[in-house]
């Protein structure tokens, strides 16, 4: 890399909109694009030579622009009421800053795509640079950062095999420490959660990911965490699809998620324990459904039962976790399990505990606290209890 492009590239510079359109912002800008535009050339031609000094100089480049000085994270010493109306802080994409980083990241991209099947690649992406990669996803306030960085990450996984285990490794122990300091509100939590999806899914090499029952116990433990609602989806996602492949631990893993909830009051005054209340409903619904395939595709008789008996040891659970809800003032609560426990398909299981009927029955009583036409709410909770006086009848 000659001199002149390298001061270019290693310029120090704060781009706001007043100075975007400057003639030093528009060099740098350009300049990276050249040097992205050089390795994909390099790649369609393997007869360009890229030196050691080249390579050198790239790396000096990626590093000196990503690992900057960062200011402090400011939602880490503030109680935030995560919400559904709750967001996370993301910068404006014509941000020209933002711009200026992406044509970086996007330069580390096309670097690991690039010499993917090269002896060089181990020693450009060293273990103390996937290390730095990774802590900037805690230290950078911004939520297009971190999506950039997760791409990176995800790119060195899939193409450095050296580099698998120790993503691995640092994910797993990132998610610990959101669970070692509760207090503390990490706007990386859905970002990990991301990237524990992508190995999840992708994952061709078993012995790269972390003992299943260590990480079982870190995805059940992160449901205890007040901001719940910034990370949900990709928690859910990340829990049903290792149910999927391991179903051995349906039963264990969600008695324990239930337990979280079972022993609490839905009557408190902390508005959001309403809300993580309803997302739990929403996993456990995936998970009944999840179930519930298994025994349709099952293969013998042997594995349907087997599945079957799966169903029946959440039933008691399931309830005792349903009840409080009954009882809980927020309507959209209440109407989520009443659709739950008045499912169709569920119907014969619950059929097979009548101790568990005796307890639901008395609460679907029409009592004014749960007269409402909302959704069909009061429709449905006296069906629901015909049926259920139907099925405890016919048992007597």
């Amino acid at each position: 890399m000659d001199e002149k492009t390298k001061e270019i590239c290693l310029r120090k510079i704060t781009v706001t909109d007043q100075n975007a359109e400057d003639p030093e912002v528009t060099e740098k800008a350009e300049k990276l694009d050249e040097l992205c535009f050089d390795l994909q050339q390099y790649e369609e031609d393997l007869n360009i030579n890229l030196s050691k000094e080249y390579m050198h100089d790239l790396m000096e480049v990626i590093e000196q622009n990503i690992f900057r000085v960062l200011p402090p994270c400011q939602v880490e010493n503030e109680h935030v009421n995560l919400s559904p109306q709750f967001g996370p802080s993301v910068c404006n994409v014509d941000d020209p800053q933002m711009k200026l980083l992406n044509s970086v990241y996007l330069l580390l991209e096309s670097l690991v795509k690039t010499l993917k099947n090269s002896a060089v690649l181990p020693l450009c992406i060293s273990e103390s640079f996937t290390t730095r990669l990774f802590s900037i996803l805690f230290e950078s306030q911004d939520d297009l950062e971190r999506k950039m960085i997760c791409s990176n990450l995800e790119n060195i996984y899939t193409h450095l095999e050296c580099r698998a285990k120790q993503i691995n490794d640092l994910l797993i122990q990132s998610l610990m420490e959101l669970l070692s300091k509760k207090e503390v509100v990490y706007s990386c939590a859905d970002t990990l959660l991301y990237l524990q999806l992508f190995i999840i899914t992708n994952e061709d090499n078993p012995k790269y990911l972390p003992d299943i029952n260590t990480l079982f116990r870190v995805l059940t433990k992160l449901h205890r965490l007040h901001y719940l609602f910034n990370f949900y989806k990709h928690l859910i996602s990340c829990c049903l699809l290792l149910l999927e492949k391991h179903p051995s631990h349906i039963v264990s893993y969600t008695n324990n998620v239930l337990q979280i909830f079972i022993k609490k009051s839905v009557q408190t005054s902390i508005s959001f324990m309403t809300t993580k209340r309803t997302l739990c409903l929403i996993e456990l619904k995936h998970i009944l459904q999840l179930l519930l395939r298994l025994i349709k595709e099952a293969k013998d008789k042997s594995t349907m039962a087997k599945y079957e008996a799966y169903f029946g040891q959440l039933i008691k659970p399931i309830v005792d976790f349903s009840l409080p809800n009954l009882k809980s003032n927020s309507l959209t609560l209440t109407v989520m399990t009443i659709k739950m426990l008045s499912a169709t398909e569920y119907r014969k299981y619950f059929r097979n505990h009548p101790e568990i009927v005796q307890k639901v029955l008395p609460l679907m009583q029409n009592d004014p606290h749960f007269i409402d036409w909302h959704e069909g709410a009061y429709a449905k909770q006296s069906l629901y209890r015909a049926t259920l006086m139907m099925d405890n009848e016919s048992d007597e």
